[in-house]
């Protein structure tokens, strides 16, 4: 026999579901990004199906405009700087965006590039390295953003 769910049940087993895949594509994402210095598109493919499909399920509610001018600046700053962000860093974060309000896309982005740079300074200290995977910095402070993003914005709000 099925059991049928109300609506409010249906909705917080989808959002578990998204967590879950969300959690099991970082953790690939990481792992690929980390040993190989690339972002596998079927893993950010994945992410864009879960995220538009929260999307359409009011799960999440991203802010288009600020999306597409942090977006726009990434890409900006890519094609600037070839050797600095590659293109499978602003596809991650293109796709995790869309799970973001505006608030926490902005932390994501801020988030992302402190930790890239206190990696960058760990490994260029320690061996000299200059390329660092940068994968793991987005998907940490996507995640950082989901976990603190209402205590950063009382925080902040507390010192306006």
């Amino acid at each position: 026999m099925i059991a049928m769910w109300n609506h409010s049940e249906a909705l917080m087993v989808a959002y578990y579901g998204w967590l879950c895949v969300m959690a099991l594509c970082s953790a690939v994402i990481i792992y690929t990004d980390v040993r190989y210095y690339w972002v596998p598109d079927v893993a950010v493919g994945l992410l864009l199906l879960v995220n538009g499909a929260a999307w359409s399920l009011q799960l999440v509610a991203p802010n288009e405009e600020f999306t597409v001018s942090c977006l726009a600046g990434l890409g900006l700053l890519a094609w600037l700087e070839p050797q600095g962000l590659g293109t499978g860093d602003i596809k991650l974060l293109a796709v995790l965006a869309l799970g973001c309000t505006g608030f926490t896309l902005y932390l994501v982005v801020c988030f992302s590039f402190l930790m890239g740079t206190l990696l960058a300074l760990v490994l260029w200290l320690k061996q000299r390295q200059r390329l660092i995977p940068f994968a793991p910095c987005i998907v940490g402070g996507w995640w950082f953003s989901f976990f603190f993003s209402e205590e950063c914005w009382q925080w902040l709000t507390y010192f306006l």
